[in-house]
């Protein structure tokens, strides 16, 4: 559709109920990051979440930043 918007909150249901589900997780919260960079107005806010306690505040930051880079997007 073309539209794009000044904010963005990403606060998506939790992806990873066990170890094994952290890789599909960081997975999922890569492509849906990396969408919502898509529909970010440049200047643009992205809040984004994970209440997934089992995908650490570190991995989760390194998954927003290849989102963004995957994106094309400026930061």
């Amino acid at each position: 559709t073309g539209r794009q918007f000044d904010t963005i909150i990403l606060d998506p249901p939790k992806f990873a109920h066990s170890q094994g589900d952290i890789e599909r997780a960081t997975r999922g919260y890569k492509e849906l990051n990396r969408l919502a960079f898509l529909l970010l107005r440049p200047g643009g806010y992205l809040a984004t979440f994970s209440c997934s306690g089992l995908v650490s505040a570190e991995l989760f930051q390194k998954v927003v930043f290849s989102a963004l880079a995957d994106s094309g997007r400026d930061g």
